[in-house]
């Protein structure tokens, strides 16, 4: 019987299939290699927009320093000749205020004295009455009477005293202030120059700082296009790949091994250190001198259980830096997989940390810093 399929036409489509697994394979490799550079290029514009807001934030500093002492050479002059007026205003109604309570302390002394005259007055009237002496008891009944109608006007005469200090007092307060309000004005004017820089310095900064945020917005998107078709470029490379059958090997294994993969965040960027399956070595003197000149105690505390490994790991460093889109996946796998997420984790970790303390790991300062943030 004739072959349904002729070799010719197999040979032809396994070819073009073959082309095709190329094509898409290179163009996967041409967009990763497009997504790194701009990744790339996109941290070197984003450094150097941070060192031009820099650049921006001390040409403006030096302006401020340059004009501020002369700035408040001319508010201090202000505020002195205000402080001068405000003496002048304080010592006129002061010597107002002073001669009223002199004459209310007169008055007062004459309340006084009237009221012991009346006093013995009255004993005198009583004692009168008894002689019988009715001439000493008139004469000392028209003087008590004398007496006693000045009381009244001496009472009024107080009150309206006290008034007059409260309307003294009054004026005196709003002089002032009136007097402390004047010179804000010619304080602002001469600061004017100052908001003016400082303002100039805040929009500047703002459209630097929406230049630095729109870019990197602007590459993520751009990034995240690439990804998507990356992402169906490997869906169709991997539909060709399941037109044939792929021979298993048997000498492989899939192994899981625990590995810590750190993100270190700062204004500078990030920067990422992953610590391969390890054994816990023991400090000894040596270490704990390098501890205390600098040297990092981690390569000391965790020992590699294999270099081999170790080395294929720190390829993940540099995958994680060139690949936005891996590093994207990384750091939401770390939030995911956290160990500060649930309260026995933190409990462990809590635990971890005294008996590092104990053993001379860290310091009793370091110590309490950790324990407040796990």
């Amino acid at each position: 019987m004739k072959p349904l399929l002729d070799e010719s036409e197999v040979a032809a489509s396994i070819g073009e299939l073959s082309d095709l697994r190329k094509t898409l394979a290179d163009e996967i490799k041409a967009l990763g290699g497009s997504m790194k550079l701009l990744s790339k290029q996109t941290k070197v514009q984003v450094k150097a927009l941070q060192i031009e807001m820099k650049k921006t934030e001390k040409e403006y500093d030096q302006k401020l320093k340059k004009l501020e002492p002369k700035v408040m050479e001319k508010i201090n002059k202000i505020q002195e000749k205000r402080n001068e007026e405000i003496t002048r205003i304080v010592q006129k109604y002061d010597r107002k205020l002073r001669a009223l309570h002199q004459q209310r302390i007169r008055a007062e002394k004459a309340l006084e004295r009237y009221s012991s005259d009346i006093e013995r007055i009255e004993a005198d009237i009583k004692v009168a009455r008894e002689n019988k002496d009715e001439a000493s008891e008139l004469q000392l009944t028209s003087k008590f009477d004398v007496i006693k109608k000045k009381i009244p006007l001496l009472d009024k005469e107080i009150k309206e005293i006290d008034g007059e200090l409260e309307n003294v007092e009054d004026a005196k307060k709003i002089e002032v202030s009136k007097a402390r309000a004047k010179p804000n004005d010619r304080v602002e004017e001469a600061m004017k120059c100052l908001r003016d820089i400082e303002a100039a310095k805040e929009a500047r900064t703002r459209m630097e700082q929406q230049e630095l945020e729109s870019l990197e917005e602007m590459t993520a998107s751009i990034i995240k296009q690439i990804d998507a078709m990356i992402k169906a470029k490997e869906a169709a490379l991997n539909e060709i790949d399941g037109l044939g059958t792929q021979e298993r090997r048997r000498k492989n294994a899939l192994v899981y091994l625990s590995i810590y993969f750190v993100c270190y965040e700062t204004e500078d960027g990030k920067r990422y250190v992953v610590y391969p399956p390890s054994s816990i070595g023991s400090m000894g003197i040596k270490t704990k001198l390098k501890g205390v000149f600098g040297a990092g105690k981690m390569k000391a505390f965790l020992q590699s259980r294999s270099q081999a490994m170790a080395t294929l790991l720190d390829r993940l460093v540099d995958l994680t830096q060139e690949n936005p889109v891996f590093e994207k996946e990384i750091n939401e796998a770390g939030i995911e997989a956290n160990i500060l997420r649930t309260t026995e984790s933190k409990v462990g970790v809590k635990k971890g940390l005294t008996e590092l303390k104990d053993e001379g790991w860290i310091s009793e300062s370091e110590f309490q810093i950790l324990n407040e943030r796990v």
